[in-house]
């Protein structure tokens, strides 16, 4: 719904972008194309892209090696900008986007968190700049197979900053874990060399239960750094 939105507003600055370029130069093409180039479609604020001229046409190309006509360009394209945030409101139609899309999405996350309520509590995280799902994951010591099931969401779903995602803090609580193992817990960082069997036999304890004391699949890796637990 979110990405929807943004492709909404990038079609609405684009009618102004066309508006003022055609201004100054002659447009191929009255009315803008849609295309689904990655750096435009997994985008989270309006983006477009613009040819101001052809090389391959010899008026066109005299044009663009004029400081005149490429500032009559920029000018255009800065014209547009500023209608575009006079008659706009992007921020706000954002904030209802996001509004809406956690408004729909919170039925059916309430009932699944309440279903689950015994074993498992949820936290709410947002995006931060160069997040991704694996390194949210790892830092809240859950999976991403997890992670994506939480919130109902795909692995190449755009993650904007600001975005609300459900944490998984933990199946077991910590009483649980050392019952099943008989010992109490430690934090552990992942080394270079270490795996899942080196760090099982050291703790004197299968790779089952080390991947179930961190909930951890089979198809889930150790990596360099990863925070796990440990028996003492």
């Amino acid at each position: 719904m979110f990405q929807t939105n943004t492709i909404n507003l990038s079609k609405t600055y684009a009618s102004h972008l066309l508006d003022q370029v055609g201004r100054v130069n002659c447009l191929k093409y009255t009315h803008f194309h849609e295309a689904p180039f990655r750096v435009l479609k997994l985008l989270d604020i309006p983006a477009v892209l613009l040819e101001t001229a052809y090389l391959s046409h010899d008026e066109e190309e005299r044009l663009l090696k004029t400081s005149r006509f490429r500032k009559k360009i920029a000018s255009a394209v800065a014209s547009s900008v500023d209608e575009y945030f006079a008659k706009s409101s992007p921020a706000v139609l954002a904030a209802d986007a996001e509004k809406t899309q956690d408004s729909s999405a919170e039925p059916q996350l309430k009932k699944t968190t309440e279903a689950k309520r015994p074993q498992v509590k949820t936290v709410t995280y947002r995006v931060k700049p160069g997040d991704n799902l694996n390194a949210i994951a790892r830092k809240h010591e859950t999976t991403l197979a997890a992670l994506l099931k939480l919130n109902h969401i795909k692995v190449d779903d755009p993650l904007y900053v600001g975005r609300k995602i459900l944490i998984e803090a933990g199946k077991i609580e910590s009483g649980k874990l050392e019952a099943t193992t008989g010992k109490s817990l430690k934090r552990y960082i992942v080394k270079k060399g270490d795996t899942m069997f080196s760090l099982a036999k050291s703790c004197s304890i299968t790779v089952e239960e080390l991947r179930r004391i961190n909930n951890m699949s089979e198809s889930d890796s150790l990596l360099l750094g990863q925070k796990i637990k440990l028996p003492q």
